[in-house]
């Protein structure tokens, strides 16, 4: 798995001159040791913990971050109103459907993820950012229930406007 990864990154080096370091880790999320960071991506993982234990890798992201390091984090969530979590499903499957899914498909999509994909709010995840000690929060990017959060430790985040 991490053989194409590696692949990737290199090319991309070679290609674009790119020089950033870049650690590929394979192993058990919740054992994972992070260190002198400056950002994580953490892209649609939460979702498939138990309740009980995102909170813990929150907080190990945290703590491993520099101040000034970013988090994004990105879930599927639930909305609030269940009457706007319905708009946004029956949305999203209009989606699919338009890009060419069966209904069998979609069915079969939702019935595999039922209760191993256990979305929450944003509000949810706001409040265990601040409850591990994010500084700020902020949803930076929204698609029908799908949404990608950026946290920041104290501090200032690096600057990219003079990239």
């Amino acid at each position: 798995m991490t053989g194409r990864c590696e692949q990737l990154i290199a090319s991309d080096t070679l290609k674009n001159g790119n020089d950033v370091a870049v650690e590929i880790v394979q192993g058990d999320l919740q054992d994972l040791p992070i260190s002198n960071a400056s950002m994580v991506v953490m892209n649609y993982t939460l979702q498939f913990l138990a309740r009980d234990s995102r909170a813990g890798v929150v907080q190990n992201i945290h703590d491993g971050l520099v101040d000034g390091g970013i988090l994004v984090l990105s879930e599927k969530v639930i909305d609030e109103d269940p009457d706007m979590e319905a708009l946004l499903v029956d949305l999203y499957h209009e989606h699919k459907r338009r890009n060419r899914y069966s209904a069998l498909e979609i069915a079969r999509k939702r019935a595999a993820l039922e209760n191993v994909l256990v979305p929450e709010t944003v509000a949810e995840h706001r409040s265990r950012l601040r409850a591990a000690g994010f500084a700020r929060s902020a949803v930076w990017l929204q698609y029908f229930n799908f949404v990608s959060i950026i946290a920041i430790k104290s501090g200032q985040p690096a600057s990219f406007a003079d990239e």
